[in-house]
């Protein structure tokens, strides 16, 4: 694709690569079977797939996707914590 003056139109090739790398990070998220909505929202983010893209793909509101991320982190991170209630940084031995 070209226009007048010879020069590439790289505009539509961007597009088309966007989406191709986007059916691959289904294909991924798929490969495992998802529980819920949100378990696949996580594994398309995991997959490096922003909020606004996975939005449109699920064909629901961004804010949803941005909430369930929101959860999800909140969820691992209390699962982080340690038995006194602060969390462990790893990497760091007290002993």
């Amino acid at each position: 694709m070209s226009d007048r003056g010879g020069r590439q139109n790289t505009a539509g090739f961007v597009e088309v690569v966007d989406a191709i790398y986007d059916l691959a990070r289904v294909q991924i998220a798929l490969s495992s079977e998802a529980n819920s909505k949100s378990d696949l929202i996580r594994r398309l983010s995991s997959a490096a797939m922003p909020p606004s893209r996975i939005a449109h793909l699920l064909d629901m509101p961004a804010k949803d996707v941005t909430s369930a991320l929101a959860k999800a982190k909140k969820r691992q991170e209390r699962e982080v914590k340690s038995g006194d209630g602060q969390l462990q940084l790893g990497g760091h031995d007290d002993g």
